[in-house]
C-alpha cells in the first residue's frame, strides 16, 4: 500500500512577485485552543491503562503541536508519519533505529524489528486509506480500538466499521461561546442552520454512523457535557459492569461447587442424603441464581479506572482453555457414570432377587412360556450380564412390562425408581458444577 507524499510549495516565483508589489500593512495569526478539561481526561485515561492515539491530516509538526495541547507526549519516536517515506533503512547513521513512515514501511519494522509503530501516540499525515490500514495493523495486534469521529464526515464510515466500538459526535452547525454557551446572544444568525433544525444533517449524520455503538448529538443545550467525560463514564460503567457480573459468577460457582462437593460426598460414602431433590433443584435454579444477580446492582467501584485492563484474549487461548477444561472434566464424569452405572446395577439385582425372581417363582405358575421367558430375561440382564450400559436399560424395560403385565404391588418399584433418579441427578449434577467451578478458578 502506497501514496503520494505531500505536494511541495509551487508557483515561488508568481508568490514573490506578489510579495514584492504588495505593501505590508500586517498580519493575523489562528492559534488553536484546547480545553483544559480534554488535558485531565487524556490522563486519566492513561491512568486507566487506556492509550489516547490521534490521527491527523496534516504534517508532522503541526500534530505534535495539537498532541502536545492535548496533554500527549510529544518526545523522541513519539508521533509517525503514515505518508510515504522511501528511506531504505530504519537506521541513522549512529546505527540507532528510527521510526519509520508509510504503511509498507511500518509493517516491515514491525515484522523486523520491534513493535514501536504500535506504542506511539499520534500519527501525521493521514487520510482515509492509510488511517483504516493502520487500524487493521492495530487489529492484527490484539489491540482493542474505541474511535471517536465526527459523524458528517463520509470518510469515517470505513473506519467505524473497523474499530471494536465506534461513537460518532454529531457537532453542531455553528461555533458558540465556550463560557455562556450562546446564553448571552440574543439574536443568532445561525439559529435556521443549526443542525437540530436540518433535516438533511440529521439524516447525513444517521447514515453515516449505522456501524456505530453509540452516537451522541451536540446541541446548543448541552455543549457544557464534554465528549471525553461522556466516553470517561461510558468506560467506566462498563468496568463495573464487567466487574460485577465476575463476581456473580463467582459466587454463583462457590454455592454450586460447595453444595455439589456435599453431595458428592455424601453418594460416595453411602450417607443418608441431608437435602431432596425437590430442595436441591429450588437451590441451584431459584435461590443462588437470586443472591449472584443481586450483586449485579454493586456501585461500590470508586477505584475501579485505576486498575489496569486485562489483557486480549485471542482464539488459541481459548482452545487452550478448553482442551485443558475438557481434560479436567472427562475424567470426572466417566467415571460418575460407571460409578452411578454400578450402584443402578447393584440396586436392580437386590430389588430382583427379593421382589421378582423369589416371589413370582413361587406364587406364579409357570406353565406359561411367556412368563417363563420374561422372567429368564429379567433374571440374566439384571443379575447375570456384565455389560452394564445395555443391561441396566434391558432390565428397566423388562421390569417395567413385567409389572404392567402382572398385577402385583408397584409402591417397591417406584421406591427404587426414585432411588435410581436420585443417583442420577446427584451424581451428574453434582460432579458437572464441583468440575467445573474447579476449571473455572483458573
Amino acid at each position: 500500500y502506497n501514496e503520494k507524499p505531500f505536494p511541495i510549495r509551487e508557483n515561488e516565483k508568481f508568490l514573490s512577485h506578489l510579495l514584492s508589489t504588495t505593501i505590508f500593512i500586517g498580519n493575523s495569526a489562528v492559534k488553536l485552543l484546547t480545553n483544559n478539561e480534554i488535558q485531565t481526561r487524556i490522563n486519566d485515561f492513561y491512568d486507566a491503562g487506556i492509550r489516547f492515539v490521534y490521527f491527523s491530516k496534516t504534517d508532522q509538526i503541526n500534530t505534535r503541536n495539537v498532541a502536545n495541547l492535548l496533554g500527549m507526549e510529544t518526545n523522541w519516536n513519539t508521533s509517525i508519519s503514515l505518508s510515504l517515506n522511501d528511506k531504505p533503512s530504519f537506521k541513522n547513521r549512529d546505527g540507532k533505529v528510527v521510526i519509520p513512515s508509510g504503511i509498507n514501511n511500518i509493517k516491515t519494522h514491525i515484522k523486523e524489528v520491534d513493535d514501536i509503530p504500535l506504542r506511539v501516540s499520534s500519527y501525521s499525515g493521514c487520510n482515509q486509506f492509510n488511517t483504516a490500514e493502520m487500524i487493521k495493523i492495530l487489529l492484527e495486534n490484539n489491540e482493542i480500538i474505541t474511535c471517536v469521529g465526527n459523524s458528517l464526515n463520509c470518510s469515517n464510515f470505513e473506519l467505524y466499521n473497523l474499530c471494536n466500538y465506534s461513537i460518532s459526535v454529531l457537532l453542531p452547525f455553528n461555533t458558540i461561546c465556550k463560557d455562556c454557551y450562546g446564553k448571552k446572544e440574543k439574536t443568532n444568525p445561525f439559529e435556521n442552520q443549526s443542525s437540530k433544525n436540518n433535516p438533511l444533517m440529521l439524516y447525513s449524520s444517521f447514515i453515516n454512523s449505522f456501524p456505530c455503538n453509540l452516537i451522541i448529538e451536540k446541541n446548543s443545550l448541552d455543549l457544557s457535557q464534554n465528549v471525553m467525560e461522556l466516553v470517561y463514564k461510558l468506560l467506566k460503567s462498563s468496568r463495573i459492569h464487567k466487574k460485577n457480573v465476575s463476581l456473580m459468577i463467582f459466587l454463583f460457582y462457590f454455592y454450586y461447587s460447595y453444595l455439589s462437593f456435599l453431595v458428592f460426598i455424601i453418594s460416595m460414602f453411602f450417607l443418608p442424603p441431608f437435602i431432596s431433590v425437590v430442595d436441591y433443584l429450588l437451590f441451584i435454579l431459584l435461590i443462588i441464581p437470586m443472591l449472584s444477580i443481586c450483586l449485579l446492582r454493586n456501585n461500590n467501584n470508586s477505584t475501579i479506572m485505576n486498575d489496569i485492563p486485562d489483557k486480549v484474549i485471542s482464539k488459541q487461548f481459548l482452545t487452550k482453555k478448553m482442551i485443558f477444561f475438557l481434560i479436567k472434566w472427562i475424567p470426572m464424569l466417566v467415571f460418575s457414570i460407571i460409578l452411578s452405572c454400578y450402584y443402578l446395577q447393584l440396586i436392580n439385582k437386590n430389588f430382583v432377587r427379593n421382589y421378582i425372581i423369589r416371589g413370582s417363582l413361587n406364587t406364579y405358575n409357570m406353565s406359561q412360556d411367556l412368563k417363563r421367558k420374561l422372567l429368564k430375561d429379567i433374571n440374566y440382564y439384571c443379575n447375570d450380564n456384565i455389560y452394564l450400559l445395555g443391561s441396566f436399560y434391558k432390565c428397566q424395560l423388562l421390569i417395567y412390562s413385567f409389572y404392567k403385565n402382572e398385577s402385583m404391588d408397584n409402591v417397591n418399584m417406584v421406591d427404587t425408581m426414585i432411588k435410581q433418579s436420585q443417583i442420577f441427578f446427584f451424581f451428574y449434577f453434582s460432579l458437572f458444577f464441583f468440575v467445573s467451578s474447579l476449571s473455572n478458578s483458573d
